[in-house]
């Protein structure tokens, strides 16, 4: 047998040249090697080339057989493409494949999920619903993670590029500086990419891949409105904001008419699916069908009522509550802080006679005799010799009370007289009444040590201005320095030495504890107030000590009792909710734990299938997933059993999108909370439908890992009686978003469903128009014989047949077009004006929705005051028969006042400061985004409603 390097060696020159070729090729073309739609025809140029360049070698036309080849393999490149063009989308970049599709929309959730944690580690719990998130605000996923691609790439064609330091900068800004390196790293080390864990530079690079599409976007989308728009523009959004009317209206619901209708064809079927299956509601138009689905959950959830916990709760008896009242005596309901008496203690005014500033005298201590008032004046008019009062130095300000002097010798003699009158340490001082001297309301004995009567700083707290330094307050001040002082109470040597350092030593204190009583911290300044002005002068110094509060315990009344009655039963059913929730949470605990082991077992049987190798990984996911459905329905009947043996409600909604779960009003849970104790931080917390939703992601393992995992919320009931209701909730199940099949379940009959619709707008239209003529007819009466549209459409039925659902005519209140925000916005914030809520003036309440721009410019542009017509809501799921009344201002009332309100407002700010600019820019905007979005998609040959067959 020859060896096959005999041929190698007979032909190795004509090989050499094809190789040569080849791989100068091979480095030519690398660009076009990495573009997985080209990389087909490049294989079979190669392929072709060196397959028939050896076969025609042995001819010795390797050149020309190596040719053709290279130019077959090139054209069945080309071709084969054709066949399996469909397993991704196809743009001028190249095919974007399922994988890709899926690991775009991987690197997206990773960046938004960084910023979320990092948004939560920066700001507290709850906070990642602020976070500023990647995206471009298209309804569907895809379609956005695609339109990013289109913005690197135009970012690339700018030159924009993004480094680690501007990925740095912009998570600082994005936190406001508060992210630190060791939460980054927590956050980081908690994530994963492609089912690895997650390192710095490829998080680096998916951060920075959305900044640079952000800033391409940035830079590229138009604004129309930094060119100011015409006085024109203006007025009209003035109108839209101050222009208020009401309406009276009559609803009629597309679906009462449905059974109207026949039956669609098969045809009909199938036409109007492949019109709009890759479409989503209202895509194209308003009212438009569309079949695409989007993400979808479904949830499974325990509910506890705790208004059925009261009404279990059994009654209180008088003995409880006598009970409670002793045992909780010290908290909030019982006792109670005791308010001053505002008529004995109110301060003294500018405009108060001198003569009561006089005879405002504290009481003396216990055993001094009570001084005669009469003896006064006199005293006053002939002091003692030595105790006048210094004269203050003259950098001193003027004020009520004087400042520290040097000591003098007639100082030692006036403390002495002093002690002379001071109590015994066994006899202390009795407290003097509020109505005297509302600054010590403490007795003596308990009154901390005045070690100084300044200012902590170190100057004099002058409590008055200087202009109330009067002669009444004069003689008040001399005579204080007499016998008529308060006593003051012993104290040893070192503490006066420090009191006449440091105090008005011509102001002695009005109480002074004994030597052993504890030293607090510095007196406040009222201590420094002439004792003879009394309780007629209050310092507002603001670093003055406020008097010790003062509490009583409230009598156990029928008032207290019905009090403490509803705490004891507040507590009762918090405790009875709180054991039910956590054996509730204990069972689902349980459950979920089987279900993991279950889970484990099938993944352990074959592990290879589940590698994260295998290219058959995502397939075999959700063929488990279709395995465990026997097993989540024996979950779900244990979990029943458990809650009809424990008083709570089993509940399991249907696959929801989240637009549909809080919209939905049979499953109230989407609107709960995680439960707090503090009502405040309820507040800041997701709702079940944002942690349900934000937790799922495209990818199937991902996905499965959400399901089964225990949580609470709470929701409190918007009633008179408060109530609350509590629940432990877990998802159970997930659909990816996709365009389905026409035989998936549930689909033909949406189908079918929507073309009913479609064709019953035209009867209900109809009937509109008549029950609009006939309240034509009402109010164009006169006198007593008008009717309004309740009196005219009372006997009226929705489809004109007697078993028709009756119709019930609503009055709104007034509103405007446009309103601006009831929060006030902060200061560096414009206000910003946003579509009016309409609401309904009955006892019923409630507002109108599912109402946009088309409906308010029909019944505020297109229709005049005390006008009938019929209009639908966006997307024509109803009609309502519309009367428009009571507008104000109209062009014959009111509008020249309006016109005038606005030639000001331009003439004093042109408008800058008008919250109508916010919502003038967007409209105004949206129309050239739009068209400048769609001419990106042309560019790059983007059909959007092409999808991968394997979605």
């Amino acid at each position: 047998m020859a060896s096959p390097f005999k041929f190698f060696r007979k032909y190795s020159s004509g090989m050499m040249i094809i190789l040569v070729i080849l791989s100068m090729l091979l480095f030519t073309l690398t660009d076009l090697f990495s573009d997985p739609g080209k990389n087909l025809w490049l294989l079979g140029l190669l392929l072709g080339g060196t397959v028939f360049g050896v076969a025609g070698a042995g001819q010795g036309r390797w050149l020309q057989w190596g040719l053709g080849g290279a130019a077959f393999g090139t054209l069945l490149g080309f071709i084969l493409p054709g066949f399996v063009e469909d397993s991704g989308l196809s743009t001028s970049l190249g095919v974007i494949s399922v994988e890709e599709m899926q690991d775009l929309e991987m690197r997206r959730a990773v960046a938004n999920q960084m910023m979320m944690q990092a948004t939560e580690a920066s700001f507290g719990q709850g906070t990642a619903r602020f976070a500023t998130l990647f995206g471009f605000g298209h309804g569907s996923n895809r379609e956005d993670v695609v339109f990013g691609k289109l913005m690197r790439a135009e970012a690339d064609r700018l030159g924009i590029a993004v480094d680690s330091s501007m990925v740095n900068d912009y998570l600082m800004r994005a936190t406001s500086e508060k992210l630190t390196t060791s939460d980054y790293v927590t956050i980081r080390n908690n994530m994963s990419y492609n089912r690895k864990p997650l390192n710095d530079t490829t998080l680096n690079e998916i951060l920075s891949d959305e900044i640079k599409a952000r800033m391409a976007y940035q830079m590229l989308r138009p604004r129309t409105t930094s060119l100011p728009p015409g006085p024109e523009v203006y007025w009209q959004y003035f109108k839209r904001l101050n222009v208020r009317e009401q309406l009276n209206l009559a609803t009629l619901d597309v679906d009462d008419f449905v059974s109207e209708v026949g039956e669609p064809s098969d045809s009909d079927i199938n036409d109007l699916f492949t019109k709009y299956k890759t479409k989503f509601p209202n895509q194209v138009e308003p009212g438009s069908p569309g079949f695409r689905l989007p993400f979808r959950g479904q949830l499974a959830y325990l509910e506890l009522d705790t208004d059925f916990l009261e009404s279990q709760a059994g009654e209180v008896t008088d003995a409880e509550i006598e009970t409670y009242y002793n045992a909780n005596k010290e908290s909030s309901l019982i006792r109670r802080t005791v308010l001053p008496d505002m008529e004995t203690t109110a301060p003294a005014t500018e405009d108060k006679p001198a003569e009561e500033l006089k005879t405002e005298e504290p009481k003396p201590a216990a055993g001094e005799e009570t001084p005669d008032v009469s003896e006064t004046p006199a005293k006053t008019e002939e002091p003692k010799p030595e105790e006048k009062k210094p004269e203050a130095p003259a950098e001193l300000p003027a004020a009520t009370e004087p400042k520290a002097a040097e000591p003098t010798p007639e100082e030692p003699k006036a403390e002495e007289s002093a002690k002379e009158s001071t109590p015994s340490a066994e006899e202390p001082a009795a407290t003097e009444p509020a109505a005297t001297e509302p600054a010590a309301t403490e007795p003596a004995a308990t009154e901390p040590a005045a070690t100084e009567t300044t200012d902590p700083a170190g100057d004099s707290c002058d409590p008055f201005a200087p202009d109330e330094k009067t002669a009444v307050e004069e003689s008040a001040v001399e005579e204080s320095k007499t016998d008529e002082a308060p006593p003051v109470t012993a104290t040893t040597e070192a503490a006066s030495e420090t009191a006449a350092a440091t105090t008005d030593v011509s102001t002695p204190t009005a109480e002074t504890p004994a030597a052993d009583e504890k030293v607090a911290a510095p007196v406040t300044p009222t201590l420094n107030i002439p004792s003879a002005l009394g309780a007629s002068v209050t310092p507002q110094t603001p670093d003055a000590d406020v008097a010790e509060i003062q509490y009583e315990y409230r009598e156990l009344n029928d008032e207290l009792k019905a009090e403490i009655k509803e705490e004891i039963l507040r507590q009762r059913v918090k405790e009875s909710a709180d054991e039910k929730m956590l054996a509730a949470v204990a069972q689902m605990t349980s459950l979920a734990r089987e279900r993991s082991a279950r889970r484990f077992e099938i993944i352990s049987a074959a592990p290879n299938k589940f590698d994260g190798n295998n290219e058959g990984q995502e397939e075999a996911f959700k063929t488990l997933r279709e395995e465990m459905k026997s097993h989540d329905a024996e979950i779900a009947t244990k979990l029943k059993a458990f809650a009809e043996d424990n008083g709570l409600s089993y509940v399991e909604t249907p696959l929801l999108s989240y637009q549909e779960l809080t919209d939905e009003d049979d499953y109230p849970i989407a609107s709960a909370t995680e439960p707090h104790d503090n009502p405040m931080m309820a507040g800041q917390s997701s709702s079940v439908a944002l942690t349900t939703f934000q937790g799922f992601s495209n990818d199937e393992q991902n996905n499965d890992a959400q399901l089964y995992l225990v949580r609470e919320a709470q929701r409190s009931t918007l009633n008179l009686d408060g109530g609350q209701s509590r629940y432990a909730y877990w998802a159970i199940d997930f659909s990816i978003s996709h365009v389905p099949k026409i035989d998936e379940p549930g689909i033909k009959e949406l189908v079918t469903q929507s073309w009913k619709r479609r064709d019953s707008r035209e009867l209900v239209k109809k009937r509109g128009e008549e029950l609009a003529q006939l309240v034509r007819d009402g109010i164009a009466k006169e006198g007593d014989a008008r009717l309004d549209m309740s009196q005219t459409l009372k006997d009226e039925t929705a489809t004109g047949k007697p078993d028709g659902s009756a119709i019930a005519a609503r009055s709104t209140m007034p509103f405007s077009w446009l309103r601006t925000s009831s929060a006030s916005p902060m200061s560096f914030q414009r206000p910003q004006a946003q579509i009016s809520s309409i609401q309904f003036s009955d006892s019923t309440g409630g507002v109108l929705t599912n109402v946009g721009e088309k409906f308010m410019e029909t019944i505020f542009e297109d229709m005049a005051d005390e006008e009938v017509a019929v209009v639908s809501n966006f997307d024509m799921s109803k009609h309502f028969v519309v009367h428009v009344t009571n507008r104000y201002p109209t062009a014959e009332v009111g509008l020249d006042a309006l016109l005038e309100r606005f030639a000001t407002e331009g003439k004093q700010f042109a408008f800058g400061q008008s919250p109508m600019l916010g919502v003038m820019q967007q409209q105004l905007d949206g129309p050239a985004s739009l068209e400048w979005e769609k001419s990106v998609w042309r560019r790059y040959d983007i059909d959007l409603d092409e999808e991968p067959t394997d979605e």
